[in-house]
């Protein structure tokens, strides 16, 4: 099978697939990636490949065409076999002799093949590289050095080996890869390889040296793919932990000036003088109060000066003037107040070192002087009866009245409308007696003792007398019974109040069902306006007071045992029985039978009030 043809990719000349370099224009390829290599540079621009020339070899002794070619290894640390002349012929083509050297890829300058290192910046090259001289016959181009081959890819190739020869191997290498014989080029088509820096936009990484004899391939980083610098990463780490410190020293730096400023703003307090040189005050007291002034007088415990502040109640203040003299009794009079108005003092004393003490009250002077009388008007006389009658009128100023009354003009009588301050009042007049005329006069005094008598003679006459019955429009019957706690009770001691009057018994049921209305009524009105008398009749006392144990009711409960009011109430005719009784005592509603509810009760109440 024929060999494939390969063609240079610069001249596009014929090449065997495995040549390193072309014949035709002298271009050097990549073993690797088969691309141009520049001139004076072992580094592959392409795939980053580091193509390490063919150490040139010396024969030493002719040998026969079937010995086998090996050439040394670029990684061997021992002696390889020598190449045939055969192979130095054909590796090198006439007219052709390039220099035993490299060229560094990170300075340009060149290696040394004998100890892998660069003599410009000290790379080193993993395993170094021995070079065997071999004795070779003399011939027409035996004194050229054999053309510098490239180093095979990073995976090495099968070697070729002349037909018959087997390649010997050196134990623990791999084998070199023998590649077809160069043919022979003009002098003119190569140029010598001299040392030169590597392009700068390329640099390559050497790999850590190792026994292995295969060929060692370097990786590249490009510069866009690189980090920043190590100089940057420095210039970078110092500014960070500048502006660290410059930070922290920022609010140190803070924190001190606001403990220095309000250190400096603070004023310190004034130093408190011993509990012995205070002086006290004692025995603080507010005499001779007027209606403009008042006395204050006070004690202390060593020779003082002091002074009063007073402020009336809208806050403004006042002071009276330092005593010249330092004593130990002291008394200030107060001028210029307001009648009846409620003063804050503030007593203030200071000793001869300058230590003061202060203690506080008040005081409030005297309502202003009132010669001036009352005066009284709207004298009326209403709800006259046959035995009672009510007297309204006003004041021009709060007083307290009375009202004296008679069947003459010495009033005999007298009765008052209350003993509170006001400007409407009202007197009662109960007890009189039917078809008389009476004489009335009113008195008034007000706050300051100033005292008035109405001056006009005023009169009224009651009702003609009014049948006492158990009717209705008849005055009921007074009586006077024993409540269950022994207690008397009469009828007439409620006039002027609506009376209710029920008559009621334990053994009767009904009544005892209509006891809660009753007393719901009871707290539903005052009792100044209602009085409820549930009189107990012809059972046993014990009977009631046994039922009433347990009860909390309120009202009134009478005994009539004997029957003797039941009878003048004509209550015979059965029970429950209730009368209503207006303020004068007269019946105003009868009714016969137990209520069912509250509101019937109310609905005669207000009927009532209503007359």
């Amino acid at each position: 099978m024929q060999p494939r043809i390969a063609l240079c990719s610069v001249c596009h000349a014929q090449m065997a697939p495995n040549q390193s370099f072309c014949h035709n224009c002298g271009t050097m390829l990549c073993p690797h990636c088969r691309h141009p290599l520049p001139q004076r540079s072992r580094f592959c621009p392409q795939c980053g490949f580091l193509c390490l020339p063919e150490e040139p070899t010396r024969t030493t002794q002719p040998t026969t065409p079937t010995t086998a070619a090996q050439t040394p290894s670029r990684g061997s640390l021992g002696s390889s076999p020598v190449a045939s002349p055969q192979t130095a012929h054909l590796s090198s083509p006439s007219g052709f002799s390039p220099p035993h050297q490299s060229n560094c890829p990170q300075c340009g300058a060149g290696v040394d093949l004998e100890s892998g290192r660069c003599s410009g910046c000290g790379l080193l090259y993993g395993s170094k590289h021995r070079v065997i001289r071999q004795q070779t016959p003399q011939t027409a181009g035996a004194n050229r050095p054999p053309p510098q081959q490239l180093s095979p890819p990073y995976t090495p190739r099968q070697q070729s080996t002349p037909q018959g020869q087997t390649a010997p191997v050196t134990p623990g290498f791999a084998q070199r890869p023998n590649y077809a014989p160069a043919t022979t080029i003009p002098p003119h088509a190569m140029q010598p390889l001299l040392p030169r820096p590597v392009p700068a936009a390329i640099s390559a990484v050497p790999v850590p040296a190792t026994t292995s004899a295969a060929p060692r391939a370097y990786d590249t980083v490009h510069p866009g793919k690189r980090g920043m610098s190590a100089s940057t990463r420095v210039a970078l780490t110092r500014l960070s932990a500048i502006l660290l410190i410059l930070v922290v020293s920022f609010f140190i730096g803070s924190g001190i000036y606001y403990a220095i400023s309000q250190t400096a703003t603070t004023p310190s307090p004034p130093p408190v003088p011993a509990a012995s040189d205070q002086p006290s005050i004692q025995n603080v007291s507010v005499s001779s109060i007027t209606e403009t002034g008042a006395v204050i007088s006070w004690e202390t415990n060593k020779p003082t000066t002091g002074r009063v502040v007073v402020c009336d109640p809208e806050g403004v203040c006042t002071s009276t003037e330092l005593q010249a003299t330092p004593v130990a009794n002291h008394s200030i009079t107060l001028t210029g107040l307001q009648p009846n108005t409620t003063y804050h003092y503030t007593v203030i004393v200071q000793d001869a070192s300058g230590n003061e003490t202060s203690v506080e009250g008040e005081l409030t002077t005297l309502a202003s002087s009132d010669t001036t009388p009352p005066a009284i008007s709207g004298v009326s006389v209403s709800n006259i009866s046959d035995s009672g009658a009510t007297i309204t009128w006003i004041t021009d100023e709060p007083t307290t009245c009375q009202v004296s009354y008679g069947t003459s003009d010495d009033y005999s009588l007298t009765v008052s409308s209350g003993s509170e301050l006001a400007t409407s009042h009202s007197a009662v007049l109960t007890g009189l007696e039917p078809d008389t005329t009476y004489h009335f006069t009113i008195i008034s005094k007000d706050a300051s003792g100033n005292e008035t008598t109405l001056a006009e003679h005023q009169t009224f006459k009651t009702q003609p007398a009014i049948p006492v019955g158990y009717q209705v429009g008849y005055r009921a019957p007074d009586f006077t019974l024993k409540d269950i706690d022994g207690n008397d009770i009469a009828l007439s001691d409620f006039r002027g109040k609506i009376v209710i009057i029920n008559f009621w018994a334990t053994w009767c049921e009904p009544c005892l069902k209509e006891m809660p209305y009753i007393q719901a009524v009871r707290d539903n009105r005052s009792s100044d306006e209602l009085v409820i008398l549930a009189i107990h009749v012809k059972d046993g006392i014990a009977n009631a007071q046994s039922w009433m144990e347990d009860k909390d009711y309120t009202f009134h409960v009478l005994l009539d045992s004997t029957g003797t009011v039941g009878d003048a109430y004509n209550v015979n005719t059965g029970i429950p029985k209730t009368f209503f009784l207006d303020a004068e005592g007269i019946i105003r509603e009868v009714r016969n039978t137990a209520f069912s509810n509250q509101s019937q009760i109310e609905a005669i109440l207000d009927s009532i009030q209503a007359m």
